[in-house]
């Protein structure tokens, strides 16, 4: 293995980020270090939690982590400090290894009498507490204790509320332990009578959802046990002897509780259980809520969830059944906004409903809150109703002013999907013509010119103008990703399109990390494939760039490995 010690970590961090990882190894924030082949992961404690991923082979050691400064690239301070986790973890395995002491410890135990044993282990547990309680609960069950109360006593200890914990260490302990106690008391959950065990899931559940009022849980660790709960559930009503109407009732309970994000997905999740008498019922009685509810009105998110939730599976079968009319008629009772306007209005249009189309367009326009970009979708809308009444005049009067008022690619190919246009219709020279006027303006701001003249460029590679297009590049500053394109259409003039390959990847290394550095790296690989018999030229220019990017230590190392005929 290649030899790690900290000059090595420092060179690859840098002093500064060096010490900070320093700090906070001797702090003792690194933990969970585990090893898989040549990969190393560890969990560092900073503002949050965050996981360093190490790479140990014979001939490298590198590292990256999730934290924002490494964005899954940089060796950041977290690196530094499992790296020296690492290489004193590593260092201790040696030693022991050398001792041969893998039996020492064993007996070491056995020379202890049980009241020293269980001293011993009682210290232990005080730093483990979901091995404490589920030891505790074995211990309840070895003196015949547990009955439903004692096991709502000890999901109440397992799930205690107001917390308030945000970090990731917190908040993946909290469930570590409310995990522990329910994978314990599975077992005796299973031989209860089943209403009791619905009534202690049912409990269990809502208990979580109190619990995450204070808890952040945006790293997800509540899941395996609402899985273990989940499970337990579906497998406790189809041992209930419940009937499909009754099994309904009890679901359309659950699934207009306050805990009901929690449950499995009702009804979905539960088809076996039901069955389709069942399933029947559970609509019919969603369907008799949602009938009762008046048209949505107002900005009110709760009372909109509390729609959207009841609309769900409702929706889902109609969705299922391709019940257009009730899908529509569903929508129609929450459409509440400008953005509601417009999609009712396109959904009625795709049905063949236009004086419904017409309906909801108008009420968008008459909307009084509208977002920022209302006019462009109020326009998409328009193009979208003459589109179907078959209006191309319009539709092409209204793309033509939207090119020219915003030059882009994606409007160009509009324009020329719309259908039935006269046969001496010159779209691509209009395009130009509106192009090289906005280029030409002055006092045009930089950006809206730089548009254009990427637009212009990619017309001409559209239309196979890639001579006219390789003009634009060697004219103006253009893209990267267009300019490798023109170097694509334009293989044929090495001596032309060398100089955009290193252009482009001139911008590529000056982002400054290791994804733009194997980016240019790639363009030079193209580079080569074009040079042909310009291949000295390419050469020479190639290691002039080599030498200039000399301080950049990845892309310097990389374009040797790259290149190693060539530099």
């Amino acid at each position: 293995m290649k030899i790690i010690d900290n000059e090595l970590i420092e060179r690859l961090a840098g002093p500064a980020a060096y010490q900070r990882g320093l700090d906070y190894f001797r702090n003792g924030h690194v933990s969970e270090i585990s090893k898989r082949g040549n990969t190393i992961t560890a969990l560092v404690e900073g503002t949050e939690t965050w996981q360093a991923k190490l790479k140990h082979t014979a001939s490298i050691f590198e590292g990256s982590c999730d934290c924002p400064a490494s964005d899954g690239i940089d060796f950041c301070k977290h690196c530094v400090a499992a790296a020296l986790a690492y290489m004193e973890e590593s260092a201790q395995e040696s030693k022991l290894k050398k001792a041969k002491a893998k039996d020492r410890l064993p007996d070491y135990l056995m020379t202890l009498d049980k009241k020293q044993l269980v001293a011993l282990a009682m210290e232990l547990l005080e730093g483990d507490h979901p091995r404490k309680r589920a030891l505790q609960i074995q211990a309840e069950m070895a003196a015949g204790k547990m009955n439903d109360k004692a096991i709502k006593k000890q999901l109440t200890g397992a799930i205690p509320l107001n917390r308030h914990y945000h970090l990731y260490s917190q908040v993946r302990k909290y469930f570590q332990t409310t995990e522990a106690v329910v994978d314990n008391l599975k077992s005796l959950l299973e031989q209860l009578p089943a209403s009791k065990t619905l009534e202690l899931v049912d409990y269990a559940l809502e208990r979580i959802s109190r619990a995450l009022e204070t808890i952040d849980d945006s790293g997800g660790f509540r899941y395996p046990v609402l899985q273990t709960l989940g499970d337990l559930h579906i497998a406790t009503l189809a041992r209930s002897g419940l009937s499909p109407q009754q099994l309904a009732d009890y679901l359309f309970a659950c699934y207009n509780a306050p805990a009901h994000n929690f449950y499995p997905e009702i009804p979905a999740s539960y088809g076996a259980v039901l069955g389709a008498e069942g399933q029947r019922h559970f609509l019919a009685k969603v369907s008799e809520a949602w009938e009762q509810l008046p048209p949505l009105t107002g900005p009110d998110w709760k009372r909109e969830s509390h729609y959207r939730h009841l609309m769900r599976p409702l929706l889902q079968q109609a969705k299922a059944d391709n019940d257009q009319s009730r899908v529509i008629t569903l929508l129609a009772k929450i459409a509440n906004d400008f953005h509601d306007y417009l999609n009712m209005a396109m959904l009625c249009l795709e049905n063949n409903q236009l004086d419904q189309t017409l309906y909801w367009h108008k009420r968008a326009e008459a909307a009084t809150q509208r977002p920022y970009n209302y006019k462009t979708a109020l326009e998409n809308s328009q193009l979208a109703i003459w589109l179907y009444n078959k209006n191309y005049s319009a539709i092409l009067d209204t793309l033509w002013r939207r090119f020219s008022n915003d030059p882009t690619m994606e409007h160009y190919l509009s324009i020329e999907a719309v259908p039935e246009q006269p046969a001496t219709t010159d779209n691509p020279q209009k395009a130009i013509a509106i192009l090289n006027k906005s280029i030409g303006v002055q006092k045009k701001d930089r950006y809206s010119q730089q548009q254009a003249i990427n637009t212009l460029a990619q017309l001409y590679l559209h239309h196979n103008r890639s001579a006219e297009a390789l003009e634009c590049a060697e004219k103006w500053p253009i893209a990267t990703d267009v300019l490798l394109d023109i170097a694509r259409a334009n293989k044929h003039l090495p001596d032309r399109v060398l100089p955009l390959i290193f252009r482009v990847a001139r911008v590529q290394v000056d982002q400054g990390d290791n994804k733009g550095y194997k980016a240019a790296i790639n363009s030079f690989i193209e580079g080569q494939q074009i040079a042909g018999a310009h291949n000295g030229d390419f050469q020479r220019q190639l290691k002039a760039f080599h030498e200039e990017y000399k301080r950049k230590r990845n892309f310097y190392g990389w374009m040797r490995e790259a290149f190693t005929t060539l530099l």
